[in-house]
């Protein structure tokens, strides 16, 4: 069996690399010539992220534990926000606040909707980007199930290969089905569809940081040289991709070739947190968006 490596994620770098996804965001909802461009692998890269950072040594063997600890800071941060949404709804459009198309709720509407919160499915405008928040946790769920199961089988076995194996064949078909549900136009409670459809970008933080040793080739020089043209070029790529398709995975607009570019774009941004981390005041001012990453989220 292979053993795991022991890659203790550097708290500082990654929380660039998610600060660096937060001004994707906004630069993606504000600045609508690069929406295009950022759209491809912005959300991505916090999947990606999410997949990194999870513990195999730590949760491996304690499913329920991590679905707790992510259900708490997730799934009932959501029902929280999006249940005070709902209980503003009323004072908000009497004020002139909500869209023009929206209507009064009754009391029956106040109780469905907050049924909604409750299952993920929160119907409030004003917290769209609430969506992101139980996506991620079944992101992180399904991902924690998917590692136990392929555990026990690498025990039985005493092959890792086998594990690996079937994490790579059970993440691909879920990938492929919520592939096909989002081009379908199916809309499942808490984005299910998209859901399934970023479980690739999430298994692959995964699998690097617990089976790939790269922290002695980014020390070397020539390394390091080689990564700024790849990222220049990764960028050029994404953009050229961008130009001749239209990615969305909230709207419906996916295709197959999308995931190569999002993958190209997510290294690049990779190699782009090195850089910013070399510089001290722009790499602070980084590392302090990634640790209020789900905060501005949630407050686009």
């Amino acid at each position: 069996m292979i053993k795991l490596k022991d890659n203790t994620p550097n708290r500082e770098y990654w929380n660039i690399v998610k600060g660096l996804g937060i001004l994707l965001v906004v630069v993606g909802h504000a600045c609508t010539f690069s929406v295009e461009f950022v759209y491809i692998f912005h959300l991505q890269l916090f999947f990606f992220v999410s997949g990194y950072l999870y513990s195999e040594k730590k949760y491996g063997e304690h499913p329920v534990q991590y679905v707790k600890k992510r259900f708490v800071s997730l799934w009932l941060k959501y029902m929280i926000l999006s249940a005070i949404l709902v209980i503003l709804h009323n004072p908000l459009y009497d004020m002139g606040m909500q869209r023009l198309d929206a209507t009064r709720y009754s009391a029956g509407d106040i109780l469905l909707n907050l049924v909604y919160c409750v299952i993920g499915n929160s119907k409030e405008l004003l917290g769209g980007t609430l969506w992101f928040l139980p996506a991620l946790f079944l992101v992180v769920v399904f991902l924690e199930i998917i590692v136990c199961i392929s555990r026990r089988l690498e025990k039985l076995t005493g092959h890792t290969v086998v594990k690996l194996v079937f994490q790579a064949v059970l993440i691909l078909a879920m990938t492929y089905l919520g592939y096909r549900l989002i081009a379908a136009e199916y809309d499942f409670v808490a984005d299910l569809q998209g859901v399934l459809a970023v479980m690739l970008y999430a298994w692959l933080g995964y699998i690097i940081r617990n089976y790939a040793d790269i922290s002695k080739l980014i020390n070397l020089k020539i390394t390091k040289i080689i990564a700024v043209v790849v990222m220049i070029i990764g960028f050029g790529y994404v953009y050229w991709y961008s130009t001749r398709h239209w990615v969305d995975l909230i709207f419906g607009s996916v295709t197959l070739s999308m995931y190569l570019p999002a993958i190209v774009g997510i290294v690049a941004c990779l190699i782009l947190s090195y850089i910013i981390k070399a510089i001290p005041v722009v790499g602070k001012f980084f590392e302090i968006m990634g640790k209020n990453s789900l905060i501005i989220m949630i407050e686009i």
